[in-house]
Formats: C-alpha cells, sequence, structure tokens
C-alpha cells in the first residue's frame, strides 16, 4: 500500500484536465520532486496517464477521486443511516451508522455483535450501503473482491480509506 498523502494528487486534479508537475506542486504546496513521486507512485495503481510530461486522471483515477470527494462532501441523515439487524431475530440492533468513520468505530471496538457485523459483509449489505449511500464505488468494489470478508479485513480495509481521506482534506477540488 502506498502512504495515504500520495492521493493528495488525486483530489488536487480536476477530471478531463491536464496537469504539469509544477501546478501540481503549487497546488499542493509541495515540491515538484515530491510530485513526482507521488505520480509515480499513483501511476503505478493506474490512477494517473504521463501525456509526455503532463498527467491526467485515468477512468480508474477519476473513480477513486469521485469517491473521496463523495465520502469528504456527503451528509448522509440518519433515516439514510445503516441500520443493523439480528438475522436470527430479524430486529434491529440499536445502532445507526452515517459515515465511514463511524462504521469503522463499529467494527473496531464490537459495538454491533461480530457475528451480526459478518453476516452482514457477507451478505453484501454493507458494501450497498456504503455504494450507494456513502458514494464510495471504489471501496464497495474493494469489498465485493474480497474472498471470504470478515470483520478484521473490513476493519483494516476502511482504516485505510479514512486514511487516506484524513490526508486530502483541506485540498481545493476543483
Amino acid at each position: 500500500m502506498i502512504k495515504p498523502a500520495f492521493y493528495r494528487v488525486l483530489v488536487a486534479m480536476e477530471p478531463g484536465k491536464e496537469f504539469s508537475v509544477d501546478e501540481i506542486a503549487e497546488e499542493l504546496r509541495v515540491t515538484a520532486s515530491t510530485v513526482k513521486r507521488y505520480l509515480r507512485e499513483i501511476a503505478k495503481l493506474g490512477y494517473v496517464v504521463d501525456l509526455d510530461g503532463k498527467y491526467m486522471l485515468s477512468e480508474k483515477g477519476e473513480l477513486f477521486r469521485k469517491s473521496l470527494v463523495n465520502l469528504m462532501e456527503k451528509k448522509i441523515e440518519p433515516s439514510f443511516g445503516y441500520v443493523f439487524t439480528d438475522p436470527s431475530t430479524s430486529s434491529p440492533v440499536p445502532v445507526r451508522v452515517c459515515s465511514l468513520e463511524q462504521l469503522y468505530i463499529v467494527a473496531k471496538y464490537d459495538l454491533v455483535p461480530r457475528e451480526i457485523l459478518e453476516h452482514h459483509l457477507r451478505a453484501g449489505y454493507i458494501t450497498s450501503w456504503v455504494k450507494e449511500v456513502l458514494g464510495d464505488i471504489d471501496l464497495a468494489e474493494k469489498l465485493s473482491k474480497e474472498k471470504d470478508l470478515n470483520v478484521d479485513r473490513f476493519t483494516e480495509l476502511i482504516e485505510e480509506r479514512i486514511k487516506i481521506l484524513e490526508s486530502v482534506r483541506g485540498i481545493r477540488r476543483g
């Protein structure tokens, strides 16, 4: 995994527009050599393309950027929050989640019984909520591709996303 700060480049770049290293460096207030290192790493993941010294978000990069921007900007009303239900009784668990950060806390600190959380993961309910309500299509795809997704791996993936979000907050988005 690359450092969360590398993703700052994605948020600083506007979709469909070409940027030079110097333009990105100025936007992020870092050196050109730092931007080159960031670009090199995120290019390996397929998020940017090099157009002879100018850089542009790839389709994959635009999707990831959109996911990050959605997570930063979207405010979820409690009525759209995720409600866990006990599969054996169909009764709701008295926890409602309205953000990725809250979902992380529920998983990390076992605020919902582990077997209930794992049921919701296996059934794909949480993945659908992440995609449809939070708007994080990239994370939803990662969750759906995980073989035998368990609470520990789920918690790791959400923690990685939160670290990325923390590193990109405050960057002006075009």
